[in-house]
């Protein structure tokens, strides 16, 4: 059974021909000047591309994204445990961590890199509303789940956080090919090598060459074949030519859905979702996974901190005030991190929906005398019962 790096292999080789090919039938000059110059660069680019479900390729784009999300969390105030009462006690926390706020608790150290400002800038100028505040909601909820899948005593609105996730994952899938170009051109060491080996000046006439041997006949009926058998050839055929317009682009071409409606003309069938007009705008997305949590316990630091116990300087009041009171001390909260973040703090949005006995609506005494509808009532509040506040 064919692999898909060896249907890779071979796509790469018949365009590799197929660029020989046009040194042999150009006249002298030009053919010093292909075979020379260009050639070997163009080839060694076609050989760096990923194969379809490469995991080397996967792990690096979804590590930009991550770092997208990593830089965008709002790094709002750690809240510490709620206050507790009780009819002869009080007990008060103060966070005492080192951390500024949560982006820095759960992605210490992390600033933006080549690669994540090249896609925001990419992915923003495909569809202007992915911008650093839609980001940073998009990292609340990925942050979330992270949780919600490695703390299991945490209670969670996990309807609301399924509808954020796709609803983001949804978002982002008209940017993907710009996330895609960004990868190809900065994250991914084979084709950001290859990439780096053409210098500015050589870029056109490479881009120039590239466009040529794509449209040669041989390779254009070797890929038709390879569409036509279906299954994983189809596949690997479809990913190679969203791989050609991705390499056209960072090669600076000027119009690569003109190029693709030429290439159409001279007999290439190209799949739809990579046809001129949908593979830059989202028609080609089935080659990605959405953003889960997994992709950010990736982070070492970020998989240690959804973990880790919290410091809180712990005060306790006794009533009446007249009798000794504790001194106060340094406690520990397992997996205080997560547990403020997902339930104390101003970034806790998918906390369980309250559940009751009582029905909507219904009236609560509160220690202060006014009442409160018992839908409205938050952890901390204070309420009167028989025994008093």
């Amino acid at each position: 059974m064919t692999t898909y790096a060896q249907y890779e292999q071979q796509f790469a080789t018949d365009l590799s021909q197929s660029m020989a090919g046009l040194s042999q039938n150009s006249d002298a000059e030009t053919s010093d000047l292909i075979s020379v110059s260009f050639t070997a660069k163009v080839n060694a680019l076609i050989d760096a591309f990923p194969y379809y479900g490469d995991h080397e390729w996967d792990s690096s784009h979804k590590l930009a994204l991550v770092n997208l999300l990593a830089i965008n969390l709002p790094n709002d105030t750690i809240a510490p445990t709620p206050t507790s009462n009780s009819i002869s006690t009080r007990i008060s926390y103060t966070y005492k961590g080192s951390y500024s706020g949560y982006q820095d608790a759960f992605f210490h150290g992390v600033s933006q890199s080549n690669v994540g400002a090249k896609a925001a800038s990419l992915i923003q100028g495909v569809s202007s509303g992915l911008d650093s505040s839609w980001w940073s909601n998009y990292a609340v909820a990925v942050l979330t789940d992270a949780i919600k899948q490695k703390i299991s005593s945490i209670g969670f609105n996990t309807s609301q956080l399924s509808t954020d996730l796709g609803d983001s994952n949804n978002a982002l899938k008209p940017a993907l090919a710009a996330s895609y170009l960004a990868v190809f051109e900065a994250g991914y060491e084979p084709t950001t090598t290859a990439l780096k080996a053409i210098s500015a000046s050589e870029m056109e006439p490479a881009s120039a060459l590239l466009n040529q041997a794509i449209s040669n006949g041989q390779f254009t009926a070797n890929i038709n074949q390879a569409i036509s058998m279906g299954g994983d050839s189809t596949n690997a055929a479809t990913w190679f030519l969203f791989n050609l317009w991705i390499a056209l682009k960072a090669l600076g071409y000027s119009d690569v859905d003109t190029a693709i409606a030429n290439y159409k003309k001279k007999g290439l069938n190209v799949p739809i979702e990579v046809d001129a007009g949908s593979w830059w705008t989202g028609g080609y997305t089935s080659w990605y996974s959405p953003l889960s949590g997994n992709d950010v316990m990736r982070l070492k630091a970020t998989s240690e901190a959804i973990s880790s116990s919290m410091p809180e300087l712990v005060t306790e009041i006794v009533w009446p005030l007249s009798f000794p009171q504790p001194k106060p001390y340094i406690g520990n909260w397992p997996n205080g991190y997560s547990n403020s973040f997902c339930q104390w703090g101003s970034l806790s949005r998918y906390k369980p929906q309250p559940s009751s006995c009582f029905g909507q609506g219904t009236l609560v005494l509160m220690a202060d005398g006014q009442t409160k509808p018992i839908e409205s009532i938050q952890l901390g509040d204070e309420v009167q019962s028989n025994l008093g506040p």
